[in-house]
């Protein structure tokens, strides 16, 4: 128990120090709303209550626990809010993308106004998984998925996705994906040389059209499942000091990182 009260009191205090969740979907750079099409998760226990406002969603899943959980799947407990997520429709060849949400600043509770970039250092990617039958509903990701878009080191001391407004990261789904209906998988990862490595992982469902009859759909390759592919001694989840921007030394690499599972399929 009061093991347990540390850590919570530390994660509270981490607050201020940029925790985020990624609930929106982007459609050719527009907003579709607050979990519409994303999958809502939840806070780690009933205890994450207070005067923030659903302060708990903020919380990273951390990789020396929750690498062979569900909850690495799609984000904490998100399979529970399946029934009241809406599929969006998207097409093969269009610009998709993912936005973060609110974060609280200095000890003050969210507010619509307030939204927050990337803070943490580090990559992000995005899979895909089709449901079985195209049944999006009952579907809770147990299947194969293929990696669409990766967003790794700009040069040796930044991440693409670096930067003091940076919320948002968008990427063109592959031309020849097969139409079907699918799970977007999101993951941020705040990467670091001692196995304190953070997830932010977020799902939308999208039902993914052709973009014209003269598009022959792709194979796609490379298959990762979730959980069972990560392991935290990969060179891309627990990282070497000189690919640690915050806690490494003065030389830093970022173009050595090596991205933990298959490589993007383009289609």
């Amino acid at each position: 128990m009061i093991l347990k009260t540390i850590a919570a009191l530390g994660a509270l205090a981490s607050f201020t120090s940029a925790h985020i969740v990624i609930p929106h979907l982007l459609v050719d750079k527009k907003d579709t709303g607050l979990w519409k099409h994303v999958l809502e998760v939840s806070a780690p226990d009933e205890t994450w209550t207070g005067p923030y406002y659903y302060p708990g969603l903020i919380i990273p899943l951390e990789a020396y626990d929750s690498l062979d959980g569900e909850n690495i799947t799609c984000g904490r407990a998100a399979f529970n809010s399946l029934g009241k997520t809406e599929i969006a429709d998207v097409v093969a060849g269009e610009e998709i993308g993912f936005k973060t949400w609110y974060e609280v600043d200095n000890g003050e509770p969210w507010t619509a106004e307030t939204t927050y970039s990337f803070y943490h250092t580090g990559p992000a990617q995005v899979y895909l998984s089709r449901a079985p039958n195209d049944d999006l509903k009952s579907y809770h990701g147990d299947g194969d998925w293929f990696k669409v878009a990766y967003a790794g080191p700009k040069n040796s001391k930044s991440w693409e996705l670096d930067g003091p407004h940076r919320n948002d990261f968008n990427f063109t789904l592959p031309r020849t994906t097969p139409p079907g209906a699918y799970l977007m998988r999101f993951e941020y990862i705040y990467v670091t040389a001692f196995n304190t490595t953070q997830f932010y992982v977020s799902c939308a469902l999208v039902n993914v059209k052709s973009p014209g009859p003269s598009v022959e759909p792709g194979k796609p390759a490379g298959f990762a499942r979730f959980p069972g592919t990560y392991k935290i001694e990969d060179p891309g989840i627990t990282v070497p000091r000189s690919q640690d921007r915050i806690n490494g030394g003065v030389e830093v690499n970022l173009l050595e990182y090596k991205p933990p599972g298959p490589p993007v399929w383009e289609g």
